[in-house]
């Protein structure tokens, strides 16, 4: 939904920014900026701007009074700077936790201790993304990680929409229960108002942290105002934090690739590399795992997506796509997408790359067979010179069908058929009968003949209607 939204916006109206508050937001921006090259899209999580609040309280100073820089991945990003009057509050961090055992029983100070750099993700979410703790009982109890707490999380959230929903249709007002504000509110507010306000943002990574894979979506700061948002380079990340990043983006990646090509089996590959899940199953677990979850839930996804049937390779597809093309000549990209059983996107891509190798050619809506190159008028300078004694003998024949009183128009490439004329002596100079002949060039092929006043009456008889081109206007009399 996320990449044909953007593919709509980038014809409708590209100087638009997407705001995306949805997960996986690693995903979902790769996977945008990989299938439509729409740099203005940015995913916005509350992750951040939380944990800067949270460790301010936790070391007993207002938010305003500390420099945070955060950055790495949406889930998995780190407090890279946190300070006050240019000296480090970790080890005022490290006193705080020291002091209170149960902070220390959290993922989040477990993942402090052991990496150097606070997480920005709460500790339950943390746990699900790392192999050491989900399958370990006695580490999900050491550190108070609640298993099914996403579940009750989901089922509490439903009951509240509910709620919300049943207000609004009775008229109630809705009150206000947070103090802070989303990042996208108030990332819309520094577009509107001109006041910039550094916001953090999931983009492409355009040389933002250097030891992470170009065009991954990376969380970073940026300033924002009129302009929009202007991503801050961090640099490389410390190198235990990028070695973390990179098991997950092995997953997102493999994710992206699954849906943007409509591989099944990229999906399988997904969940056999995330670190959780390797941790706990083994390989034929998995992808029963997979198959099981897809035959639950394949009416959640989209038609024709990858999930919905067995992975056909991508070359294979291309190549059947090809022969339908050359064997129909024309062929809508919804129309392909329902015969292959991938979803639009996939067929955009397969296009993209046929067109490339010449065997396609792009049009609205769809794609035709390369075919043949189209035939292209030669130039008049070329012509010219193309076949001149037959067009001279041709002219010179053509030149006794004219009578004495006739006006010929000549299209602009029958150079050679006036020569031809001239040299039969039909026409040119007045003869000495009385009578005189007119000759005039225009743009289209062949002759126009019309009758023409004599030598007596000098009136000149009204142009042809359609009279243009190379030498329209040219005349001999």
């Amino acid at each position: 939904m996320l990449v044909e939204l953007a593919r709509q916006m980038a014809d409708e109206c590209p100087d638009a920014w997407l705001l995306s508050c949805s997960d996986p937001m690693a995903m979902t921006g790769w996977a945008v900026h990989e299938a439509t090259g729409y740099e203005r899209f940015a995913g916005l999580c509350h992750a951040v701007c939380d944990t800067h609040a949270y460790l301010a309280d936790l070391v007993g100073r207002d938010e305003d009074e500390v420099s945070f820089l955060s950055a790495g991945l949406n889930h998995q990003s780190f407090v890279l700077r946190f300070e006050a009057g240019g000296r480090s509050l970790y080890p005022e961090l490290d006193a705080v936790l020291e002091a209170d055992p149960q902070l220390r029983r959290h993922v989040r100070a477990e993942l402090y201790r052991t990496f150097g750099y606070f997480p920005t993700q709460s500790s339950e979410h943390a746990a699900e993304y790392v192999p050491w703790i989900m399958r370990h009982p006695d580490e999900t109890a050491r550190l108070g990680v609640p298993v099914e707490e996403y579940l009750r999380r989901v089922g509490k959230s439903l009951h509240l929409y509910e709620e919300t929903r049943r207000a609004l249709s009775a008229g109630h007002p809705l009150l206000i229960r947070w103090q802070h504000q989303e990042p996208a509110a108030a990332m819309i507010l520094a577009m509107l108002t001109g006041e910039e306000k550094e916001i953090y943002v999931n983009v492409a990574n355009r040389g933002l942290i250097g030891n992470l894979p170009e065009g991954c979506c990376v969380e970073v700061p940026a300033v924002v105002g009129a302009a929009g948002a202007r991503p801050r380079a961090v640099g490389d990340l410390p190198v235990q934090l990028a070695a973390l990043n990179r098991t997950f983006l092995n997953v997102v990646e493999l994710t992206v690739r699954a849906a943007l090509d409509g591989d099944r089996s990229h999906v399988y590959h997904a969940a056999m590399l995330d670190p959780n899940t390797a941790a706990t199953l083994a390989l034929p677990a998995i992808k029963a795992l997979c198959d099981e979850l897809i035959e639950a839930h394949g009416d959640l996804l989209p038609p024709g997506g990858p999930c919905l049937m067995e992975s056909m390779p991508t070359e294979v597809r291309r190549e059947r796509m090809l022969a339908l093309l050359t064997e129909q000549e024309f062929a809508r990209v919804a129309e392909l997408a329902e015969a292959f059983g991938v979803s639009s996107v996939t067929v955009r891509a397969d296009l993209d790359a046929l067109e490339e190798q010449g065997k396609v050619r792009r049009v609205r809506g769809g794609a035709m067979a390369a075919g043949p190159a189209p035939h292209v008028e030669p130039s008049f300078e070329l012509s010219l010179g193309t076949a001149a004694v037959e067009k001279s003998l041709i002219a010179k024949v053509a030149a006794r069908l004219v009578t004495s009183g006739e006006s010929v128009l000549m299209g602009g490439g029958h150079d050679h058929v006036l020569r031809g004329a001239r040299a039969g002596g039909a026409l040119g100079a007045d003869r000495g009968d009385g009578v005189h002949q007119r000759v005039a060039y225009g743009a289209g092929a062949g002759a126009r003949v019309a009758p023409h006043l004599g030598r007596g009456d000098r009136r000149e008889p009204a142009p042809p209607a359609a009279f243009a081109g190379r030498s329209a206007g040219r005349q001999a009399a």
